[in-house]
């Protein structure tokens, strides 16, 4: 596999407030039988990102799939599955979820959690400010993924700002 660079907002709370609200709005779309790309980008055009609706929609149908049951959502607060995709989405845990689905599902739910990375970042770039994209080690199917897309702590930040290469 090659590695590819992609810088990605997931650890902006302003992306895990997005990817929340989309969701949310997901199962509740899901639930109602209403059509959902049209409720998605209903809600995610208000913030210039009405592009982000198929994507996120792809990521929550094999997310559901992965999991082998209803995806659950939070009220006021975040639900684990919730929890869950966010970590996903960021890259944070190992195993976030056991998931129960065949290989090939498990293949295609990391493809579609690359291409959410990659997508959030090219639709929310201005927002996101000056950085240096990682290299990134490929996602076996298992989801494992240590990766950091984004080192939005200070030390990184301030180097990004100056052009200067992230530790790996």
């Amino acid at each position: 596999m090659n590695h590819v660079p992609i810088p990605s907002p997931a650890s902006l709370s302003e992306v895990r407030t997005l990817v929340t609200a989309a969701a949310r709005c997901w199962r509740t779309a899901r639930d109602q039988r209403a059509k959902v790309q049209r409720r998605l980008y209903a809600l995610l055009i208000d913030q210039d990102c009405g592009m982000l609706a198929p994507v996120f929609n792809g990521l929550l149908t094999f997310y559901e799939v992965a999991l082998g049951r209803p995806i659950v959502v939070g009220r006021a607060e975040l639900s684990s599955d919730e929890h869950a995709l966010l970590r996903i989405v960021d890259g944070l845990d190992d195993h976030p979820i056991t998931m129960s689905c065949s290989e090939g599902m498990a293949a295609a739910f990391s493809c579609a959690v690359r291409s959410a990375r990659i997508m959030m970042a090219k639709v929310l770039a201005e927002r996101i400010g000056p950085h240096r994209p990682t290299a990134l080690v490929p996602i076996p199917l298992g989801l494992k993924g240590e990766e950091r897309l984004f080192p939005w702590d200070g030390v990184n930040a301030e180097k990004a700002q100056h052009g200067q290469p992230f530790p790996s």
